[in-house]
């Protein structure tokens, strides 16, 4: 028995509920961010060492940007491991994992990096495990969380202007968890609150405002 194949997707539901099909025949999208003027970007995993990044934007034209993973060294990446954030200047922040080599001898550390507007890339923040979660406040601060295993992830803020502050660890159990390698995704509702959600459970870290 030959099963039916359906490639991946990104579909939009309008107020009504009628579900309509935006971009088709992706592998693994993963990671839809929208800019100042309405362009979404979103991640497709191709595979756990390929990921690319694209752009649709109002008019339903779609860009491929640049790759961001084509490593052919081993990663961890869940199939749906990919996150991204866009800045109030339309820079595209996303995660890069950690590579290691055949005998899983770490090779270079993961890291978050940004695309600009006119295509050059910069690494923003080095030295992680394996970032997600990638959120931007109003003011421009970036918060994400670093995925140590699947038993511990720590959480960080780096503000515009590069100041990093490593808020401790928000997940450290000694169980079994069924958390994928990046299993991990964060949103800022207000200045003052950062919503977690981390292996399907939802939790609130709420910090005082200066």
């Amino acid at each position: 028995m030959t099963l039916p194949v359906r490639f991946g997707s990104i579909e939009k539901r309008d107020l009504n509920g009628q579900i309509a099909t935006v971009v088709s025949g992706l592998t693994n999208p993963s990671g839809l961010a929208f800019d100042s003027v309405g362009n979404l970007y979103f991640g497709n995993v191709a595979d756990a060492q390929h990921i690319s990044i694209h752009k649709l934007s109002p008019d339903g034209q779609l860009t491929d940007l640049d790759p961001a993973v084509n490593v052919f060294d081993r990663v961890f990446v869940g199939g749906w491991g990919f996150d991204l954030a866009v800045d109030a200047d339309d820079n595209v922040y996303f995660n890069h994992p950690a590579t290691y080599n055949a005998q899983y001898q770490l090779i270079e550390a993961g890291s978050i990096r940004m695309l600009t507007p006119d295509g050059s890339h910069a690494t923003v923040v080095g030295g992680l495990r394996n970032p997600s979660g990638l959120a931007f406040a109003d003011d421009g601060t970036l918060f994400f969380g670093n995925v140590l295993e699947v038993q511990h992830i720590e959480l960080f803020r780096r503000t515009p202007d590069g100041e990093l502050t490593h808020f401790g660890q928000v997940v450290n159990i000694t169980g079994t968890i069924s958390g994928m390698t990046w299993g991990f995704d964060i949103a800022v509702p207000e200045p003052a609150t950062l919503t977690l959600l981390s292996l399907s459970i939802p939790a609130l870290l709420r910090r005082r405002q200066a």
